[in-house]
């Protein structure tokens, strides 16, 4: 089926506007800058409410819905953005939505960033945010974690660490274009990806890890032990960057015995989700991504 014009004219507006931006010749300042847009457009469905929280020594942003579907179940989302830009607020658009379609409360940390931080503080602050949650009344067993990109990398390597840790596995996990190989050596070409160049997820890759890192499982979970992982939903799209990613890491996870599904996305680019609310076909995902956690929870 042919993509929506809505979603035509968001992948020629993101070539135009945000792709230039995604370049090691750009400070990332700028970048940061440039994303930080993405707030304009993340208007909040009814139903919906969004604070500043902060547990432990994390702060973040919750996400609340007006008729929760459960008491004892949420979210722990972690955003996107190459580790290097990116925040709760660039993602509400999609956050706000994921709350809403699921009636789960979502909390989103703001983790630290590189390369002022390398790794692995991110994993330090997603693993302080899931004991903040824990020790708030939350069992891990009952939390969904989510995240998109590199957050997906981040949520795979947290399950890593709660297992190493003897902690519970999460109640099923949820990975938007995740970034599952650190060495970028399986990635398409030529790249058509309306949103992500190479030459930006390299750059970015060498603010957060040294290349002697590559190989760490929590820095590539596509080489992880997979066992004991819990249900796992993975959606991304056919022409994004990281596609074969997502095939690779489905293919890793089946071979383990994860109960896992692989919903790919025809002819969209890298983390279409985020324009939620804007491209019908973002909020086909959100509806999907809703129905799984049904069959989870």
């Amino acid at each position: 089926m042919p993509n929506s014009m809505r979603a035509k004219l968001t992948e020629n507006l993101l070539r135009q506007t945000f792709r230039p931006f995604f370049s090691p010749k750009v400070p990332v300042r700028v970048q940061r800058m440039m994303t930080r847009a993405m707030e304009l457009t993340a208007l909040v469905p009814r139903g919906v409410h969004v604070s500043a929280y902060q547990s432990g020594g994390v702060k973040g942003e919750q996400l609340l819905p007006d008729h929760p579907a459960s008491n004892h179940h949420a979210i722990l989302y972690l955003h996107g953005g190459g580790y290097v830009v990116c925040s709760p607020a660039t993602h509400r658009a999609f956050t706000s939505r994921l709350c809403k379609a699921t009636g789960l409360p979502v909390y989103v940390p703001r983790y630290r960033l590189a390369p002022e931080h390398p790794y692995p503080a991110q994993l330090e602050d997603a693993y302080a945010a899931i004991c903040d949650l824990e020790a708030s009344g939350f069992q891990i067993s009952n939390l969904i974690v989510a995240g998109d990109s590199a957050g997906g990398n981040l949520t795979l390597a947290l399950t890593q660490k709660l297992r190493e840790s003897g902690k519970p596995m999460p109640r099923a996990l949820v990975l938007v274009s995740p970034w599952t190989d650190a060495s970028f050596s399986q990635l398409p070409q030529p790249n058509n990806d309306a949103l992500l160049t190479t030459t930006w997820v390299q750059f970015t890759r060498g603010g957060f890890v040294s290349e002697a890192q590559w190989k760490d499982p929590k820095v590539s979970p596509v080489f992880a032990d997979f066992n004991g992982f819990p249900p796992t939903l993975i959606q991304s799209s056919s022409a994004e960057l990281l596609a074969n990613d997502a095939a690779r890491l489905n293919d890793a996870m089946s071979q383990a015995k994860v109960k896992v599904e692989w919903q790919e996305f025809e002819g969209l680019w890298h983390d279409f989700q985020l324009n939620a609310g804007l491209v019908p076909e973002a909020d086909q995902a959100v509806a999907q991504i809703a129905d799984f956690l049904k069959t989870v929870i």
